[in-house]
């Protein structure tokens, strides 16, 4: 096991994984890294394990509310296990020198919680990818304080509340880029779709979605 690890033996053995690819937009199951239907307006998903679990929800929980931070660490390997047994078994290419951006948040909203846990989740992956060098927060920004998503009561409410909230700095280190873009959880997607849109209006080339959960449709 990896070291300091918030889950026992028992809920270990008490978690599913399910790694698989699949469209950001629609949810259908991908092949390779792009959706049929969606075509360039979808964006590739990689997610390892179903948030309607118990397990799943309790950590998340104990991550974003209850600072344990370790879960994010936990998160992070995981997801780069499965990603690289995937990406062998499946044969799919590898995306060119990607950059690594985590979902940024709010400063005020980071204030609060002490950090940011989609980038505790990038700075695990890469570092059991093997790289030293940190996540790249520069680029994307949360430049709009918004209401908790969980508050909204339905998706069309959750788009508008994200809508317009990221902005790109430095657009110029993400022209014709390939990037690696966390999260902890995919739920709607609202905030994951509005982030691939500003990203890709500023150039970036291929993107892929990384989380640990998500839920069954986007």
């Amino acid at each position: 096991m990896y070291s300091n690890e918030p889950v026992c033996e028992e809920c270990q053995r008490r978690l599913f994984f399910l790694p698989l690819f699949s469209c950001g937009l629609c949810g259908k199951r991908l092949p390779n890294m792009r959706c049929s239907s969606c075509g360039n307006k979808g964006y590739a998903l990689f997610s390892i394990a179903s948030y309607h679990g118990e397990i799943v929800r309790k950590l998340m929980h104990s991550l974003k509310y209850g600072g344990v931070k370790s879960v994010a660490e936990f998160f992070g390997n995981r997801i780069y296990s499965f990603f690289q047994k995937e990406i062998e078994k499946e044969n799919i290419p590898l995306f060119e020198n990607p950059l690594f951006i985590p979902i940024p948040l709010h400063k005020k909203k980071e204030r609060e919680r002490g950090f940011n846990q989609a980038e505790l989740i990038a700075r695990s992956f890469m570092k059991a990818s093997g790289k030293s060098a940190p996540p790249e927060t520069r680029i994307l920004k949360k430049r709009i304080y918004t209401p908790s998503q969980t508050e909204q009561k339905n998706v069309g409410e959750r788009i508008k509340n994200v809508k317009k909230s990221f902005s790109v700095e430095f657009p110029e280190l993400i022209h014709g880029r390939d990037i690696f873009l966390f999260d902890d959880v995919h739920t709607s997607g609202a905030t994951m779709h509005e982030a691939v849109r500003v990203l890709r209006q500023n150039g970036a080339r291929n993107i892929l979605a990384l989380v640990f959960a998500k839920t069954r449709n986007p």
